[in-house]
C-alpha cells in the first residue's frame, strides 16, 4: 500500500535542474527536467514580465515543496558588453541599453546627450 502512495506522488527535484519549456498558461508553466511538471510559478524580475516560449531551456528550482522556474537559459549574448542591458521580443522588437550612453531602438542610435523631440 505504502509503494502504490509513493509511486502516485508528483516528484520534485530536491536539487537545481535544467527543464524545457513545454507550454504556457495563465501565470505558470509545464516544463520537462527529469519529469513533467505542470503549474510551476515562474519568477522574474520585479516591474518585468517575460514568459518563456516552448522549448526553451529553464532554471527549475526545488522551492518551499514545490518546483519553480527561476529564469530562462542565455543562448545568445546579441553582441552585447559586460553591463549593458537589451530587452527583446520573439517578433524582433528590442532596446539596447548601452555603455556608452546611447539606446539602441530595434536598430536606430539614439544619443541620450541630445535634447527632447519638440512637442
Amino acid at each position: 500500500m505504502w509503494i502504490t502512495q509513493r509511486l502516485s506522488q508528483p516528484t520534485r527535484p530536491t536539487a537545481a535542474e535544467s527543464g524545457r519549456v513545454d507550454s504556457f498558461q495563465q501565470t505558470s508553466l509545464a516544463a520537462t527536467g527529469s519529469a513533467q511538471r505542470r503549474d510551476v510559478p515562474l519568477y522574474t524580475p520585479a516591474g518585468l514580465i517575460s514568459i518563456p516560449l516552448p522549448g526553451e531551456q529553464v532554471l527549475l528550482l526545488p522551492c518551499a515543496g514545490e518546483t519553480v522556474c527561476a529564469g530562462v537559459r542565455v543562448t545568445q549574448a546579441h553582441r552585447l558588453q559586460p553591463g549593458e542591458l537589451r530587452l527583446f521580443s520573439a517578433g524582433g522588437a528590442s532596446i539596447t541599453l548601452k555603455n556608452n550612453g546611447t539606446i539602441e531602438l530595434c536598430g536606430a542610435i539614439i544619443h541620450t546627450d541630445s535634447p527632447p523631440p519638440a512637442e
